[in-house]
């Protein structure tokens, strides 16, 4: 594996850590808005 696939590999990845944070971040914004979607009960939700 040569240097430049790794770093496309580790640019990749980051990408996509910051696309999962963006995704908690904005359900954690829709929780707060909506009373009937608790982030509690999401999260147990996505853990099964």
């Amino acid at each position: 594996m040569s240097t430049k696939d790794v770093l496309t590999l580790l640019l990749t990845f980051g990408m996509f850590i910051l696309a999962l944070i963006g995704i908690v971040i904005d359900l954690i914004k829709l929780s707060q808005k909506n009373n009937h979607l608790y982030f509690s009960e999401l999260m147990m939700v996505i853990k099964h």
